[in-house]
């Protein structure tokens, strides 16, 4: 709202004046002239100012004010407040101060100010950008005579110091002071001045000439913010202005802040009840370390009320002592030139010599809009309490999708650190040819996370990832041990037309193979021609490998992608499905994507992972909790977010599982666990679930709506594991002779990064008969509560059968963490006990649920609702004489009215006392405050909330 404190005095002053007027005029006294309501008015709060509130411009500057500087006219967001209005912006240049003034004659009529009337003055200001450091402000409020020289101001070492500038970054502050008129003054000049190269902005002026009742105790500082960088033990002195008017007494300075009675020192004893003085501050730093938003140091004055009270919030950068940050390259080592073929990575890592910085230092990455770097850490945190940085070396990725050359600059910086600037430089050259050659010339190093047994084997190449359980030899010298695989792990978008081995020897002894579903069905080419090449001839994304059948040397392999125009376009996924994929159907299928390589195709034998459109399959992931530290769990996950990369073509992906036989299944439960994560603002995503039968060679799929298997009420939410239980005999319309497929598909209207929702999928079964089952011993847990008031945690007993997996305790929906208060998220195998607590401040219903899951069994809902408690009785109603009455008085409960059987509950449900009919009950063994009344009538149950 538009700060309107001044004009409200002025309203309730010119108020009080009418109704003196009206009461005058009432008592019919003749002798009541215009002089006496002049002389009341006279006396009243008045705005002096033409145009506070800058209403009036003309060409861009406000008519009533004098301007110097590049003057803007400010509207919308760029005002103090867009109640009413506009603001002023001034720019100036090198060398020129602006300035923002109005002359107010002090003898006009109806507004006259004479010797010693008080003004009370208001300017809202921001600075956006500044040269002088201090801040680009400073008063410059002259008295002046009738010839026009400066009269002399008790205030004027805080209405015009030439030594004391402020300002406030980027957000608008707030300055009230006064000043008192002095004799021979017939004009006061009134003016904000602006350092030359600065940027301010300014709104809602105010010169008050107060009368007696508004002559309120006030407190003003000047400056109001600042920021200073310091070295332990060193100190550092500014000027300051104070200013104390109708205070009770004369006021010691109040420091606040790590150590500020020592850290801060004024070099007067105290503000002066009624005065303004110019004073020192001397900061001389204790502790190093970064001082900013809530750990500002602060000098305040008592004395007057929150809203005249002016303080000094600075802002400190503190150094260690004899010390200076520092930032390097680690041993001196410079970026590489990085190179990589369109569509392809080069990675190099840095490292960094970071010491004695204070706060988090930063690294951000500047190139041109969707530039091919990227690095994996924008900060390095500094644990300020401990006084330790973490950092880790940077990955930087030259990921380039068309050829040339790219410069970017990667920025290292922390506070009061000179900033590290390290320029790099990637090339991208297009191939002389559609051809792939990988020519074995380097084995490089691996990204950091690829470890682990299911890594072994493998190595990064010229073309990307391979794997082979031979060896590199060096630069074109693979040896293939008899019965090895020679892996390509890179997915071919558009499909494959030719593979060539060389030496053509060597192909004689390898089977060329390749899978169009993602690594779940290999087919075999024919033997390789003379020349060691094979047809392979897909349309479709396409992975390939070579199978030696006896040892072999390799020197390089070409693979001859197919082109983006002749790529096949499936619209059903009938159709671009394998049918009739696998010899046998499963009775029982069990998956739990573990052991598998994070970030890479999924690659699992009998499952189709299908690329539709786009060049993206299921991955295999590793599930980290939300502070991105734990894996909590490997699944199969899918994206189609690639950072910096825009992308406006349709992405579609499906992973089917394996042939499974209805018929044989012993059971025909499906379970698995799905989660999302980083839902796009405004994405139109759709994740979808399906059942696919096949029949004499024919796939049917029928679409099942998964938020129909999630319990009423419940809300699912990102981060959050939602365990699945299907009977598939119990869906309706699905008809299922034998062979069928259970199938996730995941589509987006867009890649790269206008998309960024992720779904995960983890613990997949269906025939199992042993699957897990859960129960609780409460499925309502209630609470009436009062405001403020912690209620007596509930217990709830979580029984477990046949559990493999922690069980889990989820609050849905999360917002209601603020008031229901759960012991634990999570419980071992075979369950135990949690507590459920309740307090809020407010008198609302609250209504949530706890979700308990394992995986594979069937989800339980226990709900939970606070209601408030009302001081006194309710649900009271009725006047005859078997309306019910119950009034507490003392130890005693009376009843008026009829009814069988009684119970007293306490607030937390507890059962404290039941009885049949009596007019006066004891209350004499109940403690609690609170108490529920369940009363048995011929009506039913009446309850009643009494308050003793």
């Amino acid at each position: 709202m538009k700060h309107f404190y001044l004009s409200t005095k002025l309203f309730v002053s010119l108020c009080l004046a009418g109704l003196t007027n009206m009461a005058s005029a009432q008592k019919v006294v003749p002798q009541v002239t215009n002089t006496a309501a002049q002389a009341a008015s006279a006396g009243a709060t008045k705005e002096l100012l033409e145009d506070p509130y800058f209403y009036s411009f003309n060409n861009g500057k406000p008519v009533q004010w004098q301007t110097a500087g590049t003057v803007t006219q400010l509207s919308s967001g760029d005002r103090y407040s867009s109640d009413t209005g506009f603001g002023v912006g001034i720019e100036t240049a090198a060398g020129v101060e602006g300035y923002l003034k109005q002359v107010i004659d002090l003898k006009r009529t109806g507004q006259e100010v004479v010797a010693g009337d008080e003004l009370e003055c208001l300017v809202h200001y921001c600075t956006m950008a500044s040269k002088r450091p201090e801040g680009p402000f400073r008063l410059a409020l002259r008295w002046l005579d009738a010839a026009g020289k400066e009269v002399s101001s008790a205030e004027k070492d805080f209405i015009n110091n030439p030594e004391i500038y402020f300002g406030r970054m980027k957000a608008y502050a707030e300055l009230k002071f006064r000043t008192v008129c002095p004799a021979g003054a017939v004009k006061l000049e009134f003016a904000l001045l602006v350092a030359p190269e600065s940027q301010v902005r300014m709104d809602d002026f105010s010169v008050l000439r107060l009368s007696e009742k508004d002559k309120t105790p006030l407190v003003a500082v000047l400056p109001q913010f600042r920021t200073m960088t310091g070295e332990v033990g060193q100190p550092t002195v500014f000027p300051v202005a104070l200013q104390g008017m109708h205070l009770a007494a004369d006021q010691k300075p109040n420091f606040a802040g790590t150590e500020s009675s020592s850290v801060m020192k004024l070099d007067v004893e105290k503000l002066p009840k009624n005065g303004t003085l110019k004073a020192n501050l001397t900061v001389t730093p204790k502790v190093a370390g970064v001082y900013v938003g809530g750990n500002t140091y602060k000098l305040r004055f008592s004395g007057a009320e929150a809203e005249n009270s002016g303080s000094l919030n600075l802002t400190g950068y503190f150094k260690k002592a004899s010390t200076t940050p520092s930032i390097r390259l680690k041993g001196g080592l410079q970026a590489r030139t990085m190179n990589a073929v369109p569509g392809k990575t080069d990675v190099q890592t840095l490292e960094f010599d970071i010491n004695d910085v204070i706060t988090n230092v930063n690294l951000a990455l500047v190139q041109k809009a969707n530039g091919p770097f990227r690095i994996d850490v924008g900060q390095y945190y500094y644990a300020t309490k401990a006084g330790k940085l973490y950092q880790r070396p940077v990955k930087v990725t030259f990921a380039p999708r068309e050829a040339g050359e790219y410069d970017a600059v990667l920025k290292v910086s922390s506070v009061l650190a000179d900033t590290l600037v390290i320029n790099l430089k990637g090339v991208a050259q297009a191939a002389a040819s559609a051809e792939l050659v990988e020519k074995f010339s380097e084995d490089r190093v691996m990204d950091s996370r690829f470890t682990g047994a299911a890594w072994t084997g493998y190595h990064k190449f010229d073309l990307g990832y391979w794997r082979l359980d031979g060896k590199w030899n060096g630069a074109g010298n693979v040896t293939l041990s008899a019965k090895d695989t020679l892996y390509y792990d890179e997915l071919l978008a558009d499909g494959v037309s030719t593979l060539q081995m060389t030496p053509a020897a060597s192909a004689g002894k390898c089977t060329a193979e390749y899978s169009v579903d993602g690594g779940g069905h290999w087919t075999a080419l024919a033997a390789a021609d003379a020349e060691g090449k094979y047809v392979v001839n897909t349309h479709r994304p396409t992975l390939v490998r070579f199978v030696s059948s006896a040892s072999a040397d390799v020197q390089s392999v070409t693979i001859t992608p197919n082109t983006t125009e002749t790529r096949q376009v499936f619209v059903e996924i009938e159709d671009a499905m394998l049918k009739n994929a696998d010899n046998e159907p499963l009775e029982v299928l069990n998956e739990t994507f573990s052991g598998l390589r994070h970030t890479r195709i999924l690659g699992l034998k009998g499952w189709q992972n299908l690329t539709v459109r786009g060049e993206r399959p299921f991955y295999a992931w590793q599930q980290k909790d939300a502070a991105q530290t734990v894996v909590e769990n490997e699944v199969a996950q899918i994206s189609f977010l690639k950072y910096g990369v825009v992308d406006k073509r349709e992405h579609e992906s499906w992973l089917i599982l394996p042939t499974l036989s209805y018929k044989k299944a012993k059971s025909k439960d499906l379970t698995f666990s799905l989660m999302y994560r980083n839902q796009t603002a405004n994405g139109q995503e759709q994740f979808g679930f399906y059942i696919i039968t096949e029949k004499d060679g024919k796939a049917q799929p029928y679409y099942l709506d998964l938020s129909s298997y999630v319990p009423a009420g419940v809300k699912l939410e990102a981060d959050m594991w939602f365990d699945y239980r299907i009977d598939l005999s119990k869906v309706e319309g699905l008809d299922i002779d034998d062979n069928f497929h259970v199938a996730f598909s995941y589509y987006s209207p867009v890649g790269g990064n206008g998309t960024s929702l992720n779904f995960m999928i983890d613990d997949v079964t269906f025939g199992r008969i042993d699957l897990p089952e859960l129960s609780v011993d409460n499925d309502f847990i209630r609470f009436n509560f009062q405001a403020g008031q912690e209620m007596t945690p509930q217990t709830l007993n979580i029984f477990t059968d046949r559990t493999t997996a922690p069980v889990t305790i989820t609050l849905a929906p999360s917002t209601q963490k603020k008031y229901f208060k759960v012991s634990h998220d999570k419980l071992p195998v075979d369950g135990g006990t949690i507590a459920v607590g309740f307090k809020s401040d407010d008198t609302k219903t609250h209504a949530a649920a706890l979700l308990v899951q394992t995986r594979g069994a069937e989800p339980i809902i226990v709900k939970l609702l606070a209601q408030p408690v009302t001081a006194g009785i309710s649900n009271v109603s009725g006047n005859g004489e078997n309306a019910l009455l119950p009034v507490v008085t003392g130890s005693e409960l009376m009843v008026n009215g009829k009814y069988q059987q009684y119970q007293l509950f306490a607030a937390d449900g507890r059962l404290l006392q039941q009885g049949g009919y009596q007019q006066r009950i004891d209350l004499s063994g109940i403690q609690s405050k609170i108490v529920i009344l369940k009363l048995r009538t011929d009506d039913g149950i009446k309850t009643f909330t009494l308050k003793r």
